[in-house]
């Protein structure tokens, strides 16, 4: 059985730039985070941005588009709910939050947990 996993899609504010979105989380936002939950931090938490504005492999961007997919992980399913209950609790949700709004459309995010079993996994050798 694999670990829990969540999918997280967010949306940067229309007033900042792919690269001060992406600036903000990964020296600011991130660090932060990682500080305030500490033991309770997420197993991995892989962070993907899509670059809409360097387009797509297929269709058109929109602004329905996700500026960052991350993959997060848990060590089991306790760790996973250790790891809301810290986040969203007092003295640090406030926290968090704050310095979400400074960077992400919080209306638009999406959160996704997914299933705990790997049915499969595609991998081509050599790459």
């Amino acid at each position: 059985m694999a670990p829990p996993t969540v999918l997280l899609f967010c949306y940067r504010l229309p007033t900042i730039t792919a690269t001060e979105f992406r600036d903000y989380i990964e020296n600011i936002h991130a660090p932060l985070v990682e500080s305030l939950l500490g033991d309770k931090h997420p197993l991995s938490h892989t962070r993907y941005y899509t670059n809409k504005d360097s387009g797509f492999a297929v269709g058109s961007p929109t602004s329905d588009d996700a500026d960052l997919i991350a993959v997060i992980t848990y060590a089991s399913e306790e760790h996973f709910h250790e790891s809301m209950r810290a986040r969203n609790a007092e003295g640090i949700g406030e926290v968090i939050r704050a310095d979400e709004a400074k960077f992400m459309d919080r209306s638009k995010v999406k959160v996704i947990k997914i299933g705990h079993e790997n049915i499969g996994k595609m991998h081509k050798e050599g790459h």
